[in-house]
């Protein structure tokens, strides 16, 4: 399944069941990758659900960063590319799970989104995903899915202090 990156990040989420907590507290180079081989066609049996949950995963990744601070960057030019190939990839693999070229879009987004390239420049605090990660502790919800229910509500609230940056994702994306 194609969504954290993982395969080209240092980070690592781990969960207690017994205290309902999903924590990701694992970062480094000790859990870096040294060597990943990437191949699509693992992903076109992946369900639907779980591919948007992914999908959406990594929408998140890209959006954090982005409307992280008040900066105008080369890391923001490089997330507004990557959220516009993510959405038209997406919309094709939802359409037909098994277009390599899509998949494979998909996937190299992912890896992008979350090796530290689009952070550089940015102060991030990963809201979104700590309050999701908390919702995930105490129900079977997927991460991605999480994701997407606290997302709107939490944009909405920080609307007021970042508008020139909404501005900008509006027209850019």
């Amino acid at each position: 399944m194609v969504g954290t990156g993982s395969e080209m990040n240092g980070g690592s989420g781990i969960t207690n069941t017994e205290k309902k907590l999903k924590i990701g507290k694992v970062f480094g180079e000790a859990v870096m990758p040294k060597f990943s081989i990437l191949n699509p066609r693992y992903t076109f049996t992946v369900p639907k659900y779980q591919m948007i949950s992914g999908i959406f995963d990594i929408m998140s990744h890209i959006l954090e960063q982005y409307f992280s601070g008040s900066d105008d960057n080369t890391s923001d030019y490089i997330a507004e590319g990557l959220l516009r190939s993510l959405i038209h990839s997406s919309k094709i693999a939802v359409r037909n799970p098994e277009d390599y070229e899509a998949r494979s879009n998909i996937m190299w987004t992912a890896t992008i989104a979350l090796n530290g390239l689009i952070a550089m420049g940015k102060t991030t605090d990963w809201m979104v995903h700590m309050i999701g990660q908390s919702i995930g502790a105490y129900t079977d919800a997927a991460h991605g899915m999480t994701l997407s229910a606290v997302s709107i509500p939490y944009y909405k609230h920080i609307l007021p202090y970042g508008l020139a940056k909404f501005k900008r994702y509006a027209i850019n994306v």
